[in-house]
């Protein structure tokens, strides 16, 4: 069988999961996984309520950010800030995405937008994993009570 690539660690709420043990796991007893599956699907479920959370506050920090910018700007900083050419709206517009905390704020919910996307998806494997997990455990036991 070829080596399958690593699947990094996450920590997260000073939690470490070890995705590629449990995804690479082979679980011979289905009453394992169905301890260990459901307790992972739900941490996984915390955390992306914590991340759309976090995501839709930031959201909020970043158009907070941009509004203190555009009346900072609008209020001399343009010049202040030797930016190039007359304050338009437009040359606003530029010079808002310029500003440290606009950017910082942008950063940071990119990187919440990609842990929403990574934990949806994990949580979408996981759900793939326990389900064919389940799904074999049926066959085995309908291969069992069939009569040879």
């Amino acid at each position: 069988m070829r080596e399958l690539p690593s699947v990094k660690t996450i920590t997260l709420s000073e939690f470490e999961l070890d995705i590629d043990y449990y995804l690479k796991k082979e679980y011979a007893d289905i009453g394992e996984a169905l301890v260990e599956l459901p307790a992972i699907i739900e941490w996984i479920n915390e955390q992306l309520q914590v991340m759309i959370e976090s995501k839709e506050i930031a959201k909020f920090t970043l158009k907070e950010r941009e509004a203190t910018a555009f009346f900072d700007l609008r209020g001399g900083q343009f010049e202040h800030q030797g930016l190039a050419g007359k304050a338009t709206d437009r040359a606003i517009e530029f010079a808002i995405d310029l500003q440290e905390g606009v950017r910082e704020a942008a950063h940071d919910l990119a990187v919440l937008q990609g842990w929403v996307s990574r934990l949806s998806n994990l949580l979408a494997t996981f759900n793939v994993k326990f389900d064919l997990i389940r799904s074999t455990e049926a066959t085995r036991r309908k291969e069992l009570e069939t009569p040879q």
